[in-house]
């Protein structure tokens, strides 16, 4: 297959899954002479001097679409995202604030959400109410993003929750969607006013570094019985919207993109789809190398991401190589 390179700041789990996946012929140290790279970030990477036929984990500009500071601007106003605004970035917070309270009607108690522009994991993440401009506009702030926290979310049994799914995007535009999503919970029952944060992020890692045991659940759209929630089977045109909007975006993205012909790209997105207790959908974001490396305790989640990854290297390697791939949980969008 060739030489492979991992990012060193991956798991071992995970670097074992994609090792077995490629089957490559060694693992390097040396990132200019790999075949392939899986790498954390595709943002700073020199596309240019990479060597020709080598296979890449990312697209060019592809943080245009998942950063935080770009979410309010890659995609259409007419949807319901959690717009964020950049600290730092504008010249009145609380006008911004004010705005978007209106716009996206999610309570009035004033609680919003502080993250740092570019961790991942709930690392960093400040819940707080009414903060004033000179609250938030502290140096130690600049570059980070607020958003408005949902006040009134729909809970499972008392805990808030998200559902996380995966699209995979290859180098040639084509998108496709993986068939079974993730339901995430809080670690603890939901209350508003709690500064627990178990209370109010649905993480995964999160909760695995905090001790708690992981509250997923896999949501397979090829077999309705298997929700384990009720009260919400996502519909067609849920998923078709969202789906719309991340296609919307790529559009633009693709735009600015660079030719490499002779370079095999690919990008896996996180999807977070949220919903507050009247029924309507959020987007909170889109993740480039969504978590995968926290698996080792749950067999459940250890096969679904391992079948995971598998696949996206088999449709990723037939379409370098023009063999057309029989698909098992992905399909075309």
């Amino acid at each position: 297959m060739g030489s492979l390179f991992i990012s060193p700041s991956y798991s071992p789990y995970l670097r074992e899954i994609y090792i077995g996946a490629f089957q490559p012929k060694d693992v390097i140290t040396n990132y200019d002479k790999a075949d392939i790279l899986i790498l954390r970030t595709g943002k700073n990477i020199t596309w240019i001097d990479l060597k020709a036929g080598v296979i890449i984990n990312h697209t060019p500009f592809s943080y245009l679409l998942t950063d935080k500071a770009f979410l309010g601007l890659t995609y259409p106003k007419k949807v319901d995202i959690l717009y964020p605004i950049v600290i730092g970035g504008v010249i009145n917070i609380e006008d911004e604030m004010k705005i978007i309270e209106k716009k996206l009607n999610l309570g009035t108690k004033g609680f919003w959400i502080l993250k740092p522009p570019s961790l991942f994991g709930g690392k960093g993440i400040v819940l707080f109410q009414h903060p004033s401009q000179a609250e938030i506009a502290d140096e130690k702030y600049k570059g980070w993003i607020l958003q408005k926290y949902i006040e009134n979310p729909l809970l499972v049994g008392g805990k808030k929750f998200d559902i996380r799914f995966f699209v995979l995007e290859t180098g040639d535009g084509q998108l496709y969607l993986y068939k079974c999503a993730n339901l995430r919970m809080s670690a603890k029952t939901y209350s508003l006013s709690s500064s627990d944060m178990a209370t109010h992020l649905t993480n995964v890692c999160y909760q695995q570094k905090q001790g708690f045991k992981s509250t997923f659940s896999l949501l397979d759209y090829d077999d309705l019985s298997s929700y384990p929630i009720s009260f919400y089977k996502p519909s067609s045109s849920d998923f078709k919207m969202v789906l719309s909007i991340l296609q919307g975006g790529l559009k633009e993205v693709i735009k600015k993109k660079p030719k490499f012909d002779d370079i095999t790209t690919f990008e896996l997105y996180g999807i977070d789809v949220l919903f507050s207790d009247d029924g309507r959908l959020f987007i909170g974001e889109f993740n480039t190398n969504p978590a995968m490396e926290f698996g080792e305790g749950d067999k459940i989640l250890t096969k679904f991401r391992k079948d995971m990854i598998t696949e996206t290297l088999e449709i990723v390697l037939s379409s370098k190589s023009g063999k057309k791939q029989k698909l098992k949980k992905y399909v075309k969008i």
